[in-house]
């Protein structure tokens, strides 16, 4: 199973996650219909595509359907930027 995390816990804490499903971000601007994916620059974070560097892989999180809503569709792709 993949997810993404809901919160930040310190180590060893219980964190809440998702995995599908429309998610809400109250501190990330998101851009609406823009792709999301694993950001390179942030560990943890999330950056839409344009932002993928050279020789980082692609993975999929999901489409913003709102300025503060993430419509999840979390694929892995194993696939990097050339």
């Amino acid at each position: 199973m993949v997810g993404i995390a809901l919160d930040s816990a310190a180590m060893g804490q219980p964190i809440a996650y998702a995995s599908a499903d429309a998610v809400q971000f109250n501190n990330t601007p998101l851009t609406p219909a823009t792709v999301y994916v694993l950001s390179q620059a942030n560990a943890g974070g999330i950056a839409p595509t344009r932002d993928l560097g050279t020789g980082n892989y692609a993975t999929l999180l999901g489409i913003a359907a709102g300025t503060n809503v993430l419509r999840l569709g979390i694929t892995i792709t194993n696939v990097t930027k050339p």
